[in-house]
């Protein structure tokens, strides 16, 4: 009987010791998910106050900016309020608006100009015996159906545009006292010339643009590519260096006019 409860007391202790190692063990997790969620939130805090700091820096930052902003608009307001600078502004303003039509008319007409020349040498080839143009009459020809494409936006890298802008070309030219026979001549000739002899590469087109545009800038810088004035290609800046001018048509490799 004593042996008996001796065991049972003995199984009981070691129950008992059982229980409090596990519940020291849960109390341990307990402690370390404590200090785990503490330092998350330290994290998070130390993020908030960082990203405070950052907002009210850029706040008073843009409050100092739209200070200097509002100062400023207002002294210019004050400047531009004054009846002498409001005058000077609207003089200003016209006679660039002014300036700018000007020279846009100048430009559609140097354009007109070109294309009246190459069809005056057309209408002047058309009464020779010749079959060939001579260098002056292509480049008169070539730059005024250059100037027919530019003026109608057609493109001159296609067939169809190349095509479009010779028929415009030639349909303004004065055939007046010219024989049928003649016509269709030379009208064949200015197709076989412009489709096939010459070629329209992106830089001549630039150069040719860059040239009127200069030419635009003043009604006395317009040179006649053949007439009185001189050659288109024989202009000067004022120190006397040669002026990037315009060239002779430029043939396709093994062809001639």
């Amino acid at each position: 009987m004593s042996c008996d409860t001796n065991k049972n007391l003995s199984d009981e202790l070691k129950a008992k010791d059982g229980v409090i190692t596990l519940t020291e063990e849960v109390n341990g997790l307990k402690y370390r998910l404590m200090l785990i969620d503490e330092n998350a939130v330290e994290r998070l805090r130390n993020v908030k106050n960082a990203e405070t700091i950052r907002a009210d820096k850029a706040e008073s930052e843009l409050h100092l900016l739209r200070s200097v902003y509002e100062s400023l608009l207002g002294k210019w307001n004050a400047l531009w309020s004054e009846p002498e600078h409001n005058e000077a502004a609207r003089k200003v303003k016209e006679r660039k608006a002014r300036l700018a039509a000007e020279k846009q008319n100048r430009y559609q007409n140097i354009l007109s100009r070109f294309i009246a020349e190459g069809r005056a040498a057309l209408r002047a080839f058309a009464f020779t015996n010749r079959t060939n143009f001579n260098d002056k009459e292509a480049a008169s020809i070539y730059y005024g159906i250059m100037a027919v494409a530019h003026k109608t936006e057609l493109n001159l890298g296609t067939k169809e545009g190349i095509s479009s802008a010779v028929n415009n070309f030639l349909s303004g030219v004065s055939w007046l006292d010219c024989s049928k026979f003649n016509v269709e001549c030379v009208t064949s000739w200015a197709h076989l010339f412009a489709e096939r002899d010459v070629t329209y590469e992106p830089s001549i087109i630039d150069n040719f643009i860059s040239f009127v545009d200069y030419m635009s800038c003043s009604a006395e810088t317009y040179t006649s590519l053949g007439g009185s004035n001189g050659s288109a290609d024989q202009l000067t800046n004022w120190d006397g260096t040669k002026k990037l001018g315009l060239k002779s048509a430029t043939k396709k490799k093994g062809q001639s006019y």
